[in-house]
């Protein structure tokens, strides 16, 4: 070079090599005589300021021979449409390195030159953007070829939580695992040299049932097929035994220089529990499913995604981790097809899965699909997974829809790939687990750690090694030096413990094994994995909370209540009183007001048996609006007290101004020469023969209730609804209509306006012009009047009459558009009697017009919007107007 050498000494100055803008000759040689590649780009924004792209500004002779692209093909392109279609995982990274002004180093494979490249990435500035490129192919082929040494696969075998076999070409089992052995029962030195179609095993697929011929054992099948399988459940029983071990195989093959079978490497995960847990959730589902938003709340607490459909495929529940891994919401997915939200493909031909839930619902029968799923995400992000569809059926066998569990397996996968092809190193896998592992020696001393677990429980590496198991798990000394005897005499140990950290109560699973040394026979010390299972703990205690407990009201439920009847049901426990209660009115509270009012109603009343209800006492929500309560050594008059206590105290409640009402019925067993169940008959009985009467009361006495509370709130409508009625008495009179009928339509002039009381009162009262969506809420109040009536016995007969008040002569009136006499002569007759009042009244918007006025506007009206008969006798013989008068 001319002149003096520009000293660049590290990464960060070659980095920072662009301020240079490499205007210097000797900069440009310096940079073309680098080792490494570099290059120089443009950051390419997009409108919002946000980096989307790179341009090729500059590139040394490095860069070109690395890569075997020229500045002449580079320089002035972007790189999205130079690189290998744009490489996206590439251009993340970088945009990592824009905004956050760091520097960022990766290793990337590119297929297109077949190479392996170490990139690190830096902007000095926010219009540049500088890389180096170091070729590591030959350290990551170097790295592939590299054989574990034997001291390290057997750390990562017998650390491992499932079993690992290899068996040789034969079929022969040449590596095991500690857990292999407890997985089968089977002592070390009986299982090298054999196979494990063991004439002391039956083998069944996950039925169950079928039994599995060794030729379909994972083995034989990779054998066979020559290809690794994945997630392949059987089922396996030691002869003599009665349960089943439910294993999970996979299984691959390694291959020699001639592409034949050296070894295959199988894995055997138990997943016994896991089986029992998803057996358990599809039981319990078919106990909860009806009740509103139990078996959510259940399913929302476990660690696996959940998705339980309707009959028609329709999902009704979907939990946080179904909203995890598929990419949408709870609210978007509640009422969506299953098929639109959950979008699973085959892992090899990519190729969409078949319904699952569809399966189920034709087959009327569970369906597992394992290992070869990939569930793609909404966002694109791609899972593998594992899952089971379970049909939800009623206790007659009826089916009410189906549930899903499935689990995101994705790491499992990769670290079972990693494993097969040996790629990773053991100390990247053990320093980045979850769980806790650790060495003993025979002082109880930990000699070697790993894993970020202990950081949860506050310890730093210094105070970890060197130090006493006991110093670091202090709170279980009996049961930790018990296993810890144990894996020193060559058997494996696993126990639960709590531990109080603060105000944390953390449970761990914690196994102990024995550690072998170099002749594979003398135990060193042991090997220990612990492993926070708190999640899981409590998911569990939540699901075994809501399989006795009601949802809605935090009472005990029917099957609870059943079992404690039985119980209590004792010599000891008599004069034993039963109790039975039915909320009046549950569906009028639904139907008007919604239900979230029918679930205050519920809450309330289940406040009302509380407060009444002892230590001993048992209180459930038995039904719908059932409930049932025991009182143990309880006597007659108590009963009698406790009843009147009810009666009272729910009478002192109101929801939506309607009081809260309580049919009770209850009865006293003496002695154990009567049934429980007679008993609680007999209360039953007394409890609906009250209900009988004090239901329909309460339905007919809602109506007036709500009629004096929205008199009570709008003077004006009070004042309209004593007009119309009376107006109505007066033109059935003039029409000479029988006297029920003329009672029929005084009422419905009384309660034609009874629906307003859904509508604001800034709406009723507004001064001014409604919009259009105020007039649209204002013309439901037809609809929801004939909700109110309908569901009064006293009332049913007047329901039409309300529901049609608003409808027009010439069909263009609301809310079904009935033209001329299929609009119900009462409602013609109240339509035309309610717009004279509305005319002829005040009203903040516009002044009130002359009865004459009026007349003159319904004559005007009459043929379109008003019966023309009903108008001219109204105007005739009720207002006394001459028709030749009004023209």
């Amino acid at each position: 070079m001319n002149g003096k050498d520009i000293p660049i000494n590290s990464e960060e100055e070659v980095l920072d090599f662009e301020k240079y803008e490499l205007r210097d000759e000797q900069l440009k040689i310096v940079a073309d005589n680098l080792n490494l590649g570099l290059v120089l780009h443009d950051i390419i924004y997009d409108e919002e300021g946000k980096p989307i792209d790179c341009r090729f500004k500059y590139i040394n002779g490095a860069y070109e021979k690395i890569t075997s692209r020229t500045k002449q093909e580079l320089e002035g392109k972007i790189l999205s449409e130079a690189i290998a279609g744009g490489r996206k995982d590439w251009l993340e990274k970088y945009k990592t390195a824009i905004i956050d002004s760091q520097v960022v180093s990766f290793e990337n494979y590119d297929p297109g030159l077949k190479k392996w490249f170490n990139i690190t990435a830096y902007s000095p500035n926010p219009t540049r953007l500088a890389l180096l490129l170091t070729d590591i192919s030959k350290r990551k082929h170097a790295e592939a070829a590299l054989v574990k040494s034997e001291e390290e696969n057997r750390i990562i075998v017998n650390n491992l939580q499932v079993g690992i076999i290899v068996y040789n070409g034969e079929g022969n089992v040449i590596l095991y695992n500690v857990e292999a052995t407890r997985l089968f029962k089977k002592p070390l030195d009986h299982i090298i040299g054999t196979n494990l179609d063991h004439p002391g095993y039956d083998y069944f697929f996950e039925d169950g049932i079928t039994p599995m011929k060794f030729e379909q054992f994972p083995i034989k099948i990779v054998s066979r097929t020559k290809k690794p399988l994945l997630d392949y459940v059987i089922g396996v029983i030691k002869k003599g035994e009665k349960e089943i071990l439910w294993v999970k195989c996979n299984a691959a093959p390694v291959f020699n220089s001639n592409n034949e079978i050296d070894k295959v490497i199988v894995s055997f995960a138990d997943v016994t529990n896991q089986r029992k847990l998803e057996e358990k959730i599809a039981e319990d589902a078919k106990e909860l499913f009806s009740q509103k938003m139990q078996t959510e709340a259940t399913l929302v607490s476990i660690g696996d995604g959940v998705i339980a459909t309707d009959t028609k495929g329709i999902i009704r529940v979907f939990n946080t981790v179904a909203e995890q891994l598929t990419g949408w919401s709870k609210e978007e997915a509640i009422g969506y097809s299953f098929e639109k939200v959950f979008n699973i493909m085959n892992i090899e031909t990519r190729k969409r899965q078949d319904n699952i839930v569809m399966r189920v619902l034709k087959t009327n029968k569970s369906v597992a699909l394992h290992g070869d799923d990939i569930l793609l995400s909404r966002s694109g992000k791609e899972y593998f997974i594992e899952n089971s569809a379970t049909p939800i059926k009623t206790e007659d066998k009826g089916i009410i829809g189906v549930v899903l569990v499935f689990r995101d397996i994705t790491d499992r996968v990769l670290l079972h790939n990693k494993l097969n092809l040996q790629s990773q190193r053991l100390s990247q896998i053990v320093d980045v687990a979850v769980d806790m592992i650790f060495e003993l020696d025979k002082d109880k001393k930990i000699t070697y750690y790993s894993g970020y677990g202990f950081s949860k429980l506050g310890y730093s590496k210094a105070q970890i090694m060197g130090k006493k198991i006991d110093a670091i798990f202090r709170d279980n000394f009996a049961i930790q030096n018990l296993a810890f005897i144990r894996a020193m005499g060559g058997s494996p140990y696993s126990y639960d413990f709590n531990l109080e950290r603060g105000n944390q109560s953390l449970w761990y699973e914690m196994t102990l094994s024995p550690l072998y040394g170099d002749n594979k026979k003398t135990i060193v010390g042991v090997l220990g994995i612990c492993r926070d299972i708190t999640e899981r703990k409590h998911g569990q205690e939540e699901i075994e909370y809501l399989s006795k407990h009601d949802f809605l009201t935090g009472l005990h439920n029917r099957h609870y209540f059943s079992s404690e009847m039985e119980k209590l049901d004792v010599e000891a426990n008599y004069p034993l009183g039963v109790l039975m209660a039915d909320l009046n009115g549950l569906k009028i509270f639904n139907d008007i007001y919604g239900h979230d009012s029918g679930d205050n109603a519920l809450q309330a009343a289940s406040q009302v048996l509380r407060n009444v209800a002892g230590k001993n006492d048992v209180l459930a929500r038995i039904g719908g609006d059932e409930f049932a309560m025991i009182f143990p050594r309880t006597s007659k008059e108590k009963m009698a007290e406790i009843y009147n206590q009810i009666r009272k105290e729910a009478a002192k409640n109101e929801i939506n101004h309607l009081p809260l009402s309580l049919a009770v019925g209850y009865e006293i067993k003496n002695n154990g020469y009567v049934s429980i169940h007679d008993a609680m008959k007999i209360a039953e009985n007394r409890m609906y023969r009250l209900k009988l009467t004090e239901s329909m009361r309460f339905r007919n006495d809602a109506v007036k209730r709500i009629m004096e509370v929205l008199h009570s709130q709008h003077a004006q409508l009070k004042i309209n609804s004593e007009i119309v009625s009376d107006l109505c008495r007066k033109i059935g009179v003039a029409m000479n209509l029988k006297e029920d009928v003329i009672l029929e339509l005084e009422q419905t002039g009384y309660l034609h306006n009874i629906g307003k009381i859904f509508i604001g009162a800034d709406i009723i009262n507004k001064p001014g012009k409604l919009t259009t969506e105020e007039f649209q809420i204002v013309k439901l109040h037809p609809e929801k009047g004939y909700q109110i009536l309908k569901s009064a016995d006293q009332y049913t007969q007047l329901t039409d009459y309300v529901l049609y008040h608003h409808e027009a002569w010439d069909g263009k009136g609301y809310p079904r558009g009935l033209k001329g006499k299929d609009i119900p002569l009462i409602s013609r007759i109240v339509h035309v009697i309610d717009s004279y009042e509305a005319m002829t009244s005040l009203r903040p918007y516009r002044e009130s017009m002359t009865p004459k006025e009026a007349a003159q506007e319904i004559m005007k009206c009459a043929g379109k919007q008003f019966d023309p008969q009903v108008a001219r006798i109204f105007v005739e013989k009720v207002l006394n107007f001459d028709l030749e008068s009004l023209s």
